[in-house]
C-alpha cells in the first residue's frame, strides 16, 4: 500500500478531489471490506480511506498540480455543484461566495468541468455568481443587454445569457479581477 501514496497518479483524480478516494492494487491491500469492484481479480479496487493523513497530503499534492496546470475541469465541477447548491437553499451571500471561492483564487479553474448544472429558479452557475456579488449591475445586465453580433434572440444562435455581452464582461470582472481566476 505504501507505493501508493508515494504516487500520486494511481488516485482518481475526479473524485478524489471531492471524497479522498484510492485505487488499491489488490484485494489484500484494500483497508476497507467494503469495496467496489471493477471486473476481474486482478483490477484495481475502487476503495474509500477513511481519515487517513498520507491519503490527504497526496490529495493536496495533486490538486495543486492541477490548479496550476491548465485547464482545473475538476475544481470546477466542484464549484458548480458547491454554488448552485448554496443559493438553492437560500444561504449564498457574497461574503460566503469569496470564502467558497479562496481555493480557487489564481488558478485556471476551467469551465469544461461544467456538468450546467442550473438552479431552481433556473440559474446557471454564472448567472448566479454575478447575482451574488454585483446584484446592481446583474439587474441591469439582464434588463437591457447587449447582443453580440449574429447572436440576437431572432437567430438560431441566441442564448439568452451567454449571447449578453454584457453578461460576459460583468462575468469576467468577478472571475478574472476579483477572484484572479484565469
Amino acid at each position: 500500500m505504501r507505493e501508493i501514496f508515494d504516487n500520486p497518479d494511481l488516485i482518481w483524480r475526479t473524485a478524489m478531489t471531492q471524497y479522498q478516494w484510492l485505487l488499491c492494487p489488490s484485494a489484500e491491500e484494500n483497508p476497507n471490506k467494503n469495496q467496489i469492484r471493477h471486473g476481474g481479480e486482478n483490477l484495481p479496487i475502487l476503495c474509500r480511506l477513511y481519515k487517513n493523513e498520507a491519503v490527504v497530503d497526496i490529495k493536496n499534492m495533486e490538486v495543486k498540480k492541477q490548479r496550476y496546470s491548465m485547464g482545473w475541469n475538476a475544481g470546477y465541477t466542484i464549484m458548480e455543484n458547491t454554488v448552485v447548491t448554496l443559493y438553492d437553499s437560500g444561504m449564498l451571500t457574497s461574503d460566503l461566495l469569496n470564502e467558497i471561492m479562496e481555493p480557487y483564487k489564481g488558478t485556471d479553474c476551467d469551465s469544461g468541468g461544467s456538468h450546467d448544472l442550473k438552479a431552481k429558479d433556473g440559474l446557471g452557475v454564472e448567472e448566479i455568481i454575478c447575482k451574488t456579488m454585483k446584484p446592481e449591475e446583474y439587474k441591469e445586465t439582464v434588463e437591457n443587454p447587449k447582443w453580440y453580433e449574429g447572436e440576437e434572440p431572432e437567430t438560431e444562435y441566441h442564448d439568452k445569457w451567454r449571447s449578453n455581452e454584457k453578461a460576459y464582461n460583468l462575468f469576467s470582472s468577478i472571475w478574472r479581477d476579483i477572484w484572479g481566476i484565469w
